[in-house]
C-alpha cells in the first residue's frame, strides 16, 4: 500500500494498493523506495515476494513498480527471479534502494537473499545489484556476491548508505548471520563505475552467540558533521548489560587510505598496511605510523640500557641489553638500532651505529676500544616500517 504525502500529511487510506496476483507469493515481505531508476523524475518502488512461483517452484522474486504522474501501475514494470540457486531459497527476502552506485545518473537497487542455497552449500546468502538506466533495470544482476560458508546468510539486511567517502559513487551495506549461532557480520562495499567493488572497504563481526548483530542496518547521513556519511547496525539481543536489551551500533565513515581493507575513522597512515588497526601508544588510533610526530610513548627511546659490562683482555667489549617496548599493531615487527656517542644526550654528532636493523634480539656488542679515560654513551632505538624513531643519526 502506498500513501501519498500532502501539505496536511498522508491520508488515512492508501492511494494505491499493489499486488503480485500470484498465490502464496508473500508479496510485500520487503518494500523499499528504489529511487528513480529510469531517470523520468518519478520515484519507483521495489518489492520482494520471497515465495513467488516461477518455473515450477516457489523461487521468490523482486518486482519493480515505476512511478508516473498518476502513480505506479497495477502490474510490475520489471520482475526478476533467480535461477542459479535451488528452489525455496526465498529470493528477495530483502530489497533496498542503493542510490547511484556506478555514478551514471540513474538510481540502482540491491536485493538480499539470506536463504540462498546453491547446488553444494546451504544458506550461504546472496546479494544482487541491479543498475538503473534510461530503460529501467536490466534483466539480470550486473553484480552478485555470495558467501562460500554454509549458513552465513549474506543479504540478511541491506541498504544504500550514500556516498560514504566522497568519491562520487554511492556505497552499499549488507549483513549476514550464521544461523547456528547468533553472531553477525556486516560488510560495506564502495561504489565504482562498474558497480559495487568486490572486496569490502569495511567489515565487522560480533562475537559468537552474542547479539543477533546485523538484524537491521541503516544509513544515517552525516551524524557528526565531518562531511562523511555514517551508518548503523542493530543487534536486538545484545546484553547491554541487561539480557537481550539490544543495541544499535553507529559507525563513523572515513577515507580508506592505508590499503589494509579496514576503514576506520582515523586512517592516517597513507599507503602503509597496518593489519588489525591496534593502537600501541595510547593515542586511541591504531596505525603503523604510531612513530609519527605527536604520538608520544611507544616510539620514543625504549629506555635506558639496563646493563653495561666492560670486559678487559684482548680488547674492550661493551655488552648491552635492554627492555624492548610493546610491539605496535599486532604483527608489526620491531627492530632496533644501537647508537654510540662520545657526548651524553647527543646522538647526532660524534655518533656511530653499533648495530643497525638488529632483528628482534635485545642484545648488542660494541667491540670499540675507547682508550684510557674515554666515556661512551649508548642509545637503543626501535624501528618498524616507518623507520627509526627520533633521537639520533640514521643507521644504514
Amino acid at each position: 500500500m502506498i500513501y501519498t504525502g500532502s501539505d496536511t500529511g498522508p491520508g488515512r487510506d492508501p492511494t494505491w494498493v499493489l499486488e503480485s496476483n500470484v498465490e502464496n507469493a508473500y508479496f510485500g515481505s520487503a518494500v523499499a523506495a528504489a529511487g528513480d531508476v529510469n531517470g523520468d523524475n518519478y520515484g519507483d518502488v521495489i518489492i520482494g515476494a520471497p515465495a513467488y512461483y516461477a518455473s515450477g517452484f516457489n523461487r521468490g522474486a523482486a518486482l519493480l513498480f515505476q512511478g508516473s504522474a498518476s502513480g505506479p501501475g497495477s502490474t510490475a514494470d520489471w520482475i526478476y527471479w533467480n535461477m542459479t540457486g535451488l528452489p525455496f531459497s526465498a529470493y528477495a527476502s530483502q530489497v533496498a534502494g542503493a542510490g547511484d552506485v556506478n555514478g551514471d545518473g540513474y538510481d540502482d537497487v540491491i536485493v538480499g537473499t539470506p536463504g540462498y542455497t546453491n547446488s553444494e552449500i546451504i544458506h550461504i546468502g546472496l546479494v544482487d545489484y541491479f543498475p538503473g538506466s534510461d530503460t529501467g533495470l536490466p534483466p539480470a544482476p550486473a553484480w552478485s556476491l555470495s558467501s562460500t560458508v554454509q549458513h552465513d546468510q549474506w543479504g540478511l539486511a541491506l541498504c544504500g548508505i550514500g556516498d560514504m567517502n566522497g568519491d562520487g559513487y554511492d556505497d552499499i551495506l549488507f549483513t549476514g548471520q550464521p544461523v547456528m549461532g547468533l553472531s553477525g557480520q556486516a560488510f560495506l562495499h564502495l561504489g565504482s563505475a562498474d558497480g559495487p567493488q568486490d572486496l569490502p572497504s569495511w567489515q565487522h563481526a560480533s562475537p559468537p552467540n552474542e547479539d543477533r548483530y546485523g538484524d537491521t542496518v541503516s544509513g544515517l547521513g552525516d551524524v557528526d558533521g565531518d562531511g562523511l556519511l555514517d551508518w548503523a547496525v542493530g543487534a536486538p539481543m545484545a546484553d547491554e548489560p541487561d539480557v537481550d536489551e539490544g543495541k544499535a551500533v553507529v559507525y563513523r565513515a572515513c577515507t580508506e587510505t592505508d590499503l589494509d581493507g579496514v576503514c576506520d575513522s582515523l586512517d592516517n597512515c597513507v599507503t602503509t598496511v597496518n593489519a588489525g588497526q591496534e593502537t600501541g601508544d595510547d593515542d586511541a588510533r591504531g596505525d603503523a605510523c604510531d612513530c609519527a610526530a605527536g604520538d608520544p610513548g611507544l616510539w620514543s627511546v625504549p629506555g635506558d640500557v639496563l646493563t653495561l659490562d666492560v670486559a678487559h683482555g684482548d680488547g674492550v667489549q661493551a655488552l648491552l641489553s635492554w627492555q624492548p617496548p610493546a610491539e605496535p599493531g599486532g604483527d608489526v615487527t620491531v627492530y632496533y638500532d644501537v647508537l654510540q656517542s662520545l657526548t651524553a644526550d647527543d646522538f647526532t654528532t660524534g655518533t656511530s651505529c653499533v648495530e643497525a636493523d638488529d632483528g628482534v634480539d635485545t642484545v648488542a656488542v660494541d667491540a670499540t676500544d675507547p682508550g684510557p679515560g674515554t666515556i661512551l654513551y649508548y642509545r637503543v632505538r626501535s624501528e618498524n616500517t616507518c623507520g627509526s624513531a627520533p633521537g639520533g643519526i640514521s643507521c644504514p
